[in-house]
């Protein structure tokens, strides 16, 4: 005799799976001064959700700078993606995307059990397009493509690049093999004084021919792989003991992390690795680091403690 319990996940409504993806865009658009928004809950536009507002400064009519269209998508997910996640997108939406010269595309994953959400946006730009479209085969409806997650502090500069870079995208877009009576190339990025160079990498960037009319073309497209690492000084302790005075500071599109000595990483996420150094005097170091922060319960940064536990259960994330 037994008993077979079965809990089955109710499926949430399509409606309630709009209305927290826009919930959460106008939440991140709200964290900013600079931006405002129209979208809708419910909305009947079949190809838009709303437009993004963007200022120079601050929302006033004299600062204002330009609008950008908007297409919102949520999903429901046992588990977020990481660094990205890949959705269909119908042909024929393209299309209208690049009469408008762009929209910026959101994906919203909502988390079925907590309902909490996490954003992914690309820029669609007329260049963007025109390459996805190339690849459409036959009678070929919807196309699959990745969407990067977005950070949580980069949507202001990603706006501003969108627009100036919709500006110049309005005429034909060239390959670099059909280029004649080119006078210059051109390429760019928006960054505000206070934006941190780490943002670079959430942005493609765009190269443009301009002829002898004056008119401008984008030729090709780039993405930065790499900010050199820039050294921060800092006093790093275990116990009593102060054993380094700078790290490392790394930047890639999908992992950033600080180095401390030549054998230890400390990701965003929260992740340490520890790789022994071949130096064999430095890696011993890195080592007589490590013991000590595990003897006692983690290390300290400028005075915050990053903790480490010694009991194996909890040391997971420490990979030796």
């Amino acid at each position: 005799m037994f008993s077979l319990d079965i809990t089955m996940t109710k499926k949430m409504p399509s409606t309630k799976i709009e209305s927290l993806a826009v919930t959460a865009i106008n939440a991140e658009i709200d964290k900013y001064d600079s931006l405002a928004s129209d979208i809708e809950k419910m909305d009947k536009n079949p190809i838009w959700d709303g437009h993004i507002y963007v200022y120079a400064e601050e929302i006033k009519n004299e600062k204002y700078y330009d609008r950008i269209p908007i297409q919102i998508k949520g999903k429901t997910v046992l588990k977020f993606s990481d660094s990205s996640t890949k959705h269909d997108i119908r042909i024929n939406d393209l299309v209208n995307f690049k009469k408008e010269y762009g929209t910026l595309y959101f994906v919203v994953e909502i988390h079925k059990d907590t309902r909490e959400a996490r954003i992914f946006c690309k820029m669609l730009l007329p260049y963007d397009i025109d390459e996805i479209l190339r690849k459409i085969e036959g009678k070929q409806k919807t196309k699959s493509i990745e969407i990067s997650r977005l950070r949580g502090d980069s949507l202001d500069t990603i706006c501003m690049n969108f627009i100036e870079n919709s500006k110049k995208q309005t005429g034909r877009i060239l390959k670099e093999t059909d280029i004649k009576g080119v006078k210059e190339i051109e390429c760019g990025i928006v960054l505000k004084s206070d934006n941190r160079l780490d943002k670079l990498l959430d942005l493609p960037i765009y190269e443009y021919a301009i002829d002898d009319n004056e008119t401008t073309f984008p030729i090709s497209k780039k993405q930065i792989i790499e900010i050199d690492a820039k050294m921060k000084d800092a006093e790093i302790k275990a116990g009593d003991n102060i054993y380094y005075t700078k790290f490392v500071i790394n930047h890639k599109p999908k992992e950033s992390y600080i180095k401390i000595g030549e054998s230890l990483k400390l990701y965003d996420c929260g992740e340490i690795i520890f790789e022994l150094s071949e130096n064999i005097s430095q890696g011993r170091h890195d080592l007589n680091f490590v013991m000590d922060a595990l003897q006692n319960g983690g290390f300290w940064i400028n005075g915050k403690l990053y903790p480490l536990q010694k009991s194996p259960e909890h040391v997971s994330c420490l990979q030796i």
